[in-house]
């Protein structure tokens, strides 16, 4: 059972009653919920300048419930993307960045010719750039570029690019750091790229 605004919304657990339209109402209970998240706007009143996570309110929770058991339970639905995105998106701007990487991967990896792969790829390489770990970093954007569809469009461009400035930037880090012999290593990894 799924509260929003007084409305009850009930999503079936047994696997046994299961009907003909329990994939419709599910997907129903989404999307009421949906309606019913906060706005970016409130969001970013909640969240603030924290980079602490910050925990879901209460729709929103319900919302990641139904969503990710939509997802487990109808991985080829083809909104599952979207739902995929959104869930992702919400981690993100809660401050639960792990969890978001994980969902922006996941589009990535088995959606590559989406409309969120792109802009995925960008936040997950992004959100490691936050957390300055240029070793994740280089290692998702090498683990994008494995992906065909990825490696030859014009994202796939802007990856080896960024990868490129990120292995840079690790470089200079380690100097900033006095870190002499590993940065003297990480410059002549970038040059040999």
């Amino acid at each position: 059972r799924i509260v929003v605004n007084d409305h009850f919304l009930f999503v079936e657990n047994d696997k046994k009653k299961k009907g003909k339209y329990y994939k419709k109402s599910l997907l129903n209970s989404i999307l009421a919920l949906e309606k019913h998240l906060p706005t970016d706007k409130e969001i970013s009143k909640i969240v603030g300048k924290s980079k602490a996570k910050i925990p879901l309110d209460k729709v929103t929770k319900s919302f990641v419930i139904a969503a990710s058991k939509f997802v487990k339970e109808q991985p080829k639905a083809s909104n599952v993307d979207d739902i995929k995105y959104k869930l992702a998106s919400l981690y993100y701007a809660y401050n639960h960045l792990d969890e978001a990487i994980e969902g922006y991967k996941n589009i990535v990896k088995e959606h590559p010719k989406s409309k969120y792969a792109s802009s995925s790829g960008h936040l997950i390489l992004d959100l490691y750039n936050k957390k300055k770990d240029y070793i994740a970093l280089e290692n998702a954007a090498q683990a994008m570029l494995k992906i065909p569809s990825i490696a030859k469009a014009k994202f796939g461009l802007e990856v080896k690019s960024i990868l490129q400035r990120s292995s840079f930037k690790q470089a200079q880090d380690l100097e900033s750091d006095k870190e002499f012999v590993k940065s003297a290593k990480a410059y002549e990894r970038f040059a040999l790229k």
